[in-house]
């Protein structure tokens, strides 16, 4: 089964310096972008103050790295060279976070939804974790005698796929048949209302699914070969439906992941103040800097973009936001308006 868990990779910006950026400046940056998005998710972490060296070398084919403290685990994160605006950016360096809180629900929901088994998943330390896709790892399982552990991977869209527990029937709504005709390249049609109880699974499975939710699939779905099928996620407070991507990979079963990402605009807007008045700080100006969104969440197909309202300076400006991934990871660029208050 494959279980999401959300996670973010945030751009940033600050003062170049020939071919270095100042620490601060970086510090800033990742507390008031992927701290708070970490925060967001998992909200009973511990997050300090990320920690840099005070000039922080990034010239091309080189990269810095800074430490973000979470549950004391130092995290490392990214600090590479980027184009104007910003000219540098922080990330995870192509790995994903991982809450093993997290990962442990998710392997007891998995056992309980596919095998009918009450067992205590124990994954270790460290509790958080950066890991690269394919990752592989095992937790241990507790309470039962019919499974000592599960082995897990990560992928590349930042999920942990649970692989089955051997010697054990899955008890899946995707009947099995259905992956052995795709697999011999034969017609795959899945019923849409074993979809539906598939993708329930892995929503509850999931540690940002906090929200009721209906999920609506067609009644049947052609996933032969390369084919795709869309199912509809609603949410409290969403005037439209998020799409799901549903497919079946040979290499690791039927899978299904978000086409849209949910953004939640009043997060942006606050990210987005704090960051402007941060620049005109740092350039020696007045930090006025106010940001107005629409309020709620909004359903974004990415790349795409909505607009935000700025005022600096007594000018206005219209704030493009850029929503990059189906996670939901957004930067933003503003544009001067007729200069006049």
């Amino acid at each position: 089964m494959l279980c999401a868990i959300g996670l973010f990779c945030i751009s940033g910006c600050s003062v170049r310096h020939a071919d270095a950026v100042y620490g601060k400046s970086v510090q800033q940056k990742i507390d008031d972008t992927i701290a708070p998005l970490i925060a967001s998710y998992y909200p009973k972490l511990k997050i300090e103050p990320s920690r840099c060296e005070p000039i922080i070398e990034i010239a091309q084919g080189t990269m810095g790295t800074c430490t973000l403290p979470v549950n004391e685990v130092p995290l490392n994160i990214r600090v590479a060279s980027a184009g104007p605006p910003d000219m540098f950016k922080v990330d995870f360096g192509g790995a994903f976070f991982f809450d093993m809180s997290a990962v442990e629900r998710i392997i007891e929901t998995t056992l309980s939804n596919s095998y009918q088994i009450k067992g205590i998943a124990q994954c270790g330390n460290p509790r958080e974790r950066l890991l690269k896709p394919r990752t592989y790892f095992s937790c241990k399982v507790l309470g039962s005698s019919l499974v000592r552990s599960m082995r897990l991977m990560t992928t590349v869209t930042g999920q942990v796929f649970v692989f089955n527990a051997p010697g054990l029937k899955v008890k899946s709504p995707i009947p099995g048949s259905l992956l052995t005709l795709h697999k011999d390249g034969r017609t795959a049609i899945a019923p849409g209302a074993g979809v539906e109880r598939f993708i329930q699974q892995v929503q509850m499975s999931a540690s940002s699914a906090s929200a009721n939710f209906t999920i609506k699939c067609p009644e049947e779905m052609d996933l032969t070969g390369t084919k795709h099928g869309a199912c509809t996620a609603t949410l409290p407070g969403l005037k439209i439906a998020q799409r799901i991507g549903v497919w079946i990979d040979d290499a690791v079963g039927f899978r299904v992941r978000p086409i849209d990402a949910v953004v939640d605009r009043s997060k942006v807007q606050r990210m987005a103040q704090d960051d402007l008045n941060r620049r005109l700080s740092d350039n020696g100006d007045t930090a006025d800097a106010r940001v107005e969104c629409d309020k709620g969440l909004i359903v974004v197909e990415p790349p795409g973009t909505f607009d935000c309202k700025a005022r600096a300076g007594g000018k206005r400006y219209k704030l493009v936001v850029e929503v990059e991934n189906f996670q939901g990871a957004v930067r933003w660029r503003g544009i001067p308006l007729d200069g006049r208050p």
